[in-house]
C-alpha cells in the first residue's frame, strides 16, 4: 500500500487522535481530538476542549499527532503546523497535511503495576492516594471514596518515586472505577500537561520497571 493511500485511510474524517503541543514554557500538553476533514493540502482537526473551553492554539504552532489502531496494536505519529484557527459552533484547527509518519507499537505505552504514595490536588483540596499502575500516558490512582473528584476534571498529582524528586504532572480523570477496598475509589488519569524534565523522570522510572519485570 502506498504512503498516500495509507495516509488517507489513517487520517480520515471522524478518526480520533491524540495531540501534543510543546509550549513556550517547555511544557508538554496533551489533548484528544477528532479529524474533521482531510483535504488535498490540509488536515482539519476539531479544536480540543479543556474544562469546557476550546483550547487556543496559535497559528504556526507545531503539533504532534498520534493515531492509534488498537486491532493492529500499532500507532502512527506525525507532525503538522497550525495554519489557521477557525472559530464557530465547532471550532477547528486547519493544519498542513502530514507529509510522512512514523509507525510504532502501542506497547510503547506499556503499563506497570506499582505501589507508590501520591498526593492529588484540586483547587479545593489536597488528597493522599496510592498509584497502582503507571505508564507514559497516565496512571491509576486509588483515593478516598468521598473525594470530590469526577470524570472529565483535571487535577495535579505528585507521585513519590524512591530516589527521585516527586514526579508531578496535570492529569484528566477519564474514568472512575470500583476497587476491592469499598472505602476507596479508583481513578484513571491521562496526562494532560507535564514538563520535559518530568517526562524524562517518568521515562527513566518506567525503564527501571521494565528491567525488573
Amino acid at each position: 500500500m502506498s504512503e498516500e493511500k495509507l495516509m488517507n485511510e489513517l487520517f480520515h474524517p471522524g478518526a480520533a487522535l491524540k495531540m501534543e503541543i510543546i509550549t513556550e514554557e517547555n511544557m508538554i500538553r496533551s489533548y484528544n481530538t477528532i479529524i474533521e476533514d482531510l483535504e488535498h493540502n490540509f488536515l482539519i482537526l476539531q479544536t480540543p476542549f479543556d474544562d469546557g473551553n476550546p483550547v487556543y492554539v496559535e497559528e504556526g504552532r507545531e503539533l504532534t499527532l498520534r493515531r492509534e489502531i488498537e486491532e493492529d496494536q500499532k500507532a502512527y505519529v506525525t507532525n503538522v503546523f497550525v495554519i489557521e484557527n477557525r472559530p464557530g459552533r465547532v471550532p477547528l484547527l486547519v493544519c498542513g497535511k502530514p507529509k510522512e509518519f512514523e509507525k510504532t507499537s502501542l506497547r510503547r505505552y506499556a503499563r506497570f503495576g506499582v505501589d507508590l504514595l501520591c498526593e492529588c490536588s484540586t483547587e479545593y483540596a489536597h488528597l493522599p492516594g496510592r498509584v497502582t499502575n503507571i505508564s507514559l500516558s497516565g496512571c491509576f490512582v486509588e483515593i478516598a471514596k468521598d473525594a470530590p473528584l469526577i470524570e472529565g476534571k483535571n487535577l495535579q498529582i505528585a507521585i513519590d518515586i524512591s530516589g527521585e524528586d516527586a514526579l508531578t504532572f496535570s492529569g484528566e480523570i477519564v474514568r472512575t472505577y470500583d476497587v476491592s477496598d469499598n472505602q476507596k475509589i479508583g481513578l484513571a488519569l491521562d496526562i494532560r500537561e507535564i514538563s520535559m524534565e518530568m517526562k524524562e523522570i517518568l521515562k527513566n522510572y518506567l525503564f527501571q520497571c521494565q528491567l525488573l519485570n
